[in-house]
């Protein structure tokens, strides 16, 4: 099911009145620079229509090389996004926007892990995803896998995308929210991209302190050499 999304139109406006130092001129040359490279291309912030429950299930490899499962994160609480580099800009302030809130959540997040996963593996190298991370939060993680991997973990979590020719090239229209998957391994709940700072440093609080085990989970590998962060 296809909801309305959040357009660049729409995003620009929001990046006005979170800045202080670009003027009124600055915005609408950004506004239009931005309608006459990419026209109407937009990210789908509705939730699904029952996100609590949803079990999103994937086994992707990090920018790092290792090999992540949802399996072996069992017992652990985490979030997903998913995305790509040549996002017209609201991936990066998504995952700029989670490293805050981790920033603010401190000791409570040590162990929490964001992960990026691209929907654009074919030109989203691991070179190309960890040059993206970098002035991100350390504890946000890309994954990528083929293809088929990718569109896999990106239907096991309701997620929509399909990319959009742009004269010879082309880009990504996609769901643009973040997941926040219990110790059980299953959507308990999701950040959308206008989500007030207070509201989800309160669903992410609830999302860690859930059922959380007296002792901190080490890093553990499955049968399969799947890390478990």
């Amino acid at each position: 099911m296809r909801f309305s999304g959040l357009s660049i139109w729409s995003f620009w406006a929001k990046l006005a009145k979170r800045s202080s130092i670009v003027g009124r001129a600055g915005i609408a040359a950004a506004i239009l620079a931005s309608a006459l490279a990419s026209v109407a291309i937009s990210h789908s912030t509705d939730r699904p229509a029952q996100p609590s429950g949803v079990e999103g299930v994937f086994r992707l490899q990090s920018n790092i090389g290792e090999i992540v499962d949802s399996r072996a994160m069992r017992g652990r609480p985490y979030a997903v996004f998913f995305g790509f580099t040549r996002c017209a800009a609201v991936c990066s302030t998504t995952l700029l926007e989670m490293s805050n809130l981790l920033r603010e959540l401190g000791r409570e997040a040590d162990e929490f892990k964001v992960f990026f996963i691209t929907l654009d593996p074919e030109r989203d190298s691991a070179e190309t995803l960890t040059n993206f991370l970098s002035s991100m939060a350390p504890a946000i993680v890309a994954l990528t896998g083929s293809s088929d991997e990718v569109a896999q973990a990106a239907k096991s979590f309701r997620v929509y995308y399909r990319k959009l020719p742009t004269g010879g090239d082309y880009m990504i229209d996609h769901t643009a929210l973040v997941y926040l998957v219990d110790r059980q391994g299953r959507v308990a709940d999701v950040l959308s991209f206008d989500e007030r700072e207070d509201i989800a440093l309160k669903k992410l609080k609830s999302l860690l302190l859930e059922d959380a085990p007296a002792t901190r989970l080490r890093v553990r590998y499955d049968a399969s050499g799947a890390q478990a962060f």
